[in-house]
């Protein structure tokens, strides 16, 4: 017999574009909370919107209009950005820790 009171915990991420999926994976690494920017690459997406999510880059990025979106995945601008952003956590993420030393 089932628990009623048993809840299941899941997550929704908004289905993005292939062009944009660096931002979700800018989002999942902690990075963000410390890295300016990676900050202002959220901030550059829409700065209303990162306020009101109060900095929650997955509710931000929920967010979204569609059409939001659809401008972001064809800004060579932006999108150029959000590579360099990639580029700077997978060198952040290559580099010795604290603990390989």
């Amino acid at each position: 017999m089932k628990n009623p009171k048993f809840r299941h915990a899941f997550e929704v991420v908004a289905d993005l574009p292939a062009p944009l999926q660096g931002l979700k994976r800018l989002a999942r690494n902690f990075r963000w909370t410390w890295d300016h920017s990676t900050r202002d690459i959220f901030r550059a997406v829409d700065k209303a919107a990162w306020a009101a999510s109060e900095h929650n880059p997955i509710a931000f990025i929920n967010s979204l209009s569609e059409e939001r979106v659809e401008a972001l995945a064809s800004d060579p601008g932006f999108l150029t950005r959000l590579a360099n952003a990639n580029a700077a956590l997978d060198q952040y993420l290559a580099e010795p820790t604290w603990f390989d030393r």
